[in-house]
């Protein structure tokens, strides 16, 4: 009898290793993806992430800009480049719209995201959402888009990871570095002047 009972408990011991085994190989497969795993497997935008420096003259204005590749152009982001060139432009994401002007106060824009318009000196235009991207940082347009808006070209070279502006109109950091320049020219001949002239020792005399 203990013998009977003693392989009929070992078959029952079997069955079970083997039924629990069966089901851990089952289970990752049949069990459902949370909501929050799928789209992070899904989401491959970190894949296009790009570091990238600003450049104008060969001059850096923003070192690590972020940028990202989309649909054959590059998104950069619209504020940072605004500050860089010294545009006074607000941008505010959560919004997703930005104002100010540009080169000359009566030269203004504005852009929403809500009613998908552009507005450059007076002329209106459509917004395509396709080529704008609202991050919580910044706005991210795509670079031909910056291009026409604005008296520059933006060359991107993807193999440096580096943009170059180029202007079609002298922009106010161009000004400001000229000014700076000169500055620094006048305060040199300033200098030499000085130390042209041979220094007189006059010597202490209580009536002259």
């Amino acid at each position: 009898m203990i013998r009977r009972y003693g392989c009929a408990a070992w078959m029952v011991l079997a069955l079970a290793w083997g039924t629990s085994a069966l089901s851990a190989r089952i289970a990752p497969d049949a069990a459902p993806v949370p909501g929050d795993a799928l789209r992070g497997a899904i989401d491959r935008g970190a894949d296009d992430l790009l570091i990238l420096d600003l450049q104008l003259d060969h001059r850096p204005l923003s070192s690590g800009m972020t940028g990202y590749l989309r649909r054959g152009g590059v998104l950069l982001p619209l504020g940072e480049v605004a500050r860089a060139l010294e545009f006074p432009i607000d941008v505010d994401p959560g919004a997703g719209t930005a104002s100010g002007w540009f080169l000359q106060e009566n030269r203004r824009f504005s852009l929403s995201l809500q009613r998908r318009e552009i507005v450059v000196e007076g002329r209106r235009g459509k917004l395509d959402p396709a080529q704008v991207e609202s991050h919580p940082e910044d706005l991210y347009v795509d670079s031909s888009l910056i291009s026409r808006w604005f008296p520059i070209e933006l060359e991107i070279d993807l193999s440096r990871l580096v943009v170059n502006v180029l202007p079609r109109e002298k922009l106010p950091i161009q000004r400001r570095l000229e000014r700076m320049a000169l500055w620094r020219q006048l305060r040199r001949r300033s200098g030499d002047a000085l130390t042209s002239y041979p220094m007189v020792e006059v010597p202490y005399r209580l009536l002259g």
